[in-house]
């Protein structure tokens, strides 16, 4: 990621989306964010996001994507199953889509064949695997710090829940009502 390239990031309003949008966009990078509401388009703005989708019901939002960027070179997607089909069509040639949660369900299985088409890469990564020694969880940690040190990475305010009120948390969660991370606290 860089200058030119062209992000796209979902839920770009809630804590993993704030994250890659504000390192993104001060790596350089063109940041198309999509959240659910007006008042989280105001969040993914100002966490770096240029561009921003409101996505209708329909989960629509492609072709928004490809009228202000011409499609994306890279897709951090958590939403999963619901927004495969809408990825595929945001997705530019030579694109690489990374798949980095399922809160609609896991996506469908990627053919290869169907990558071949836009000669496309599909990923979903598991941190494990990238910090899978004390050095390399060492070093990814340090330029993550780093980078919010810096001011590349600017964080939203954490909502905190008792344990006790984990179905509170639950319930803004599914209705879509927060931005930033949710914590449990005993």
């Amino acid at each position: 990621v860089g200058p030119g390239t062209r992000l796209l990031v979902h839920a770009a309003a809630g804590a993993l989306g704030t994250v890659v949008a504000s390192w993104a966009a001060s790596l350089g990078a063109t940041v198309v964010g999509t959240v659910s509401s007006e008042a989280k388009a105001r969040v993914a703005r100002e966490h770096g996001c240029r561009h921003v989708v409101v996505v209708p019901r329909d989960g629509r939002f492609a072709e928004a994507v490809r009228r202000q960027v011409g499609g994306a070179d890279v897709i951090v997607d958590g939403i999963g199953r619901d927004a495969a089909e809408e990825n595929w069509e945001a997705l530019a040639p030579r694109g690489h889509w990374i798949s980095v949660g399922n809160a609609s369900g896991p996506p469908p299985p990627m053919a290869a064949e169907r990558l071949v088409e836009k000669s496309a890469t599909f990923s979903r990564p598991v941190v494990f695997a990238y910090s899978d020694t004390p050095a390399a969880l060492a070093e990814r940690s340090e330029r993550v710090f780093r980078a919010h040190a810096e001011g590349a990475i600017r964080l939203t305010p954490i909502e905190r829940y008792p344990l006790d009120a984990a179905a509170t948390a639950h319930e803004r969660l599914e209705a879509r009502l927060t931005t930033g991370a949710l914590v449990l606290v005993p």
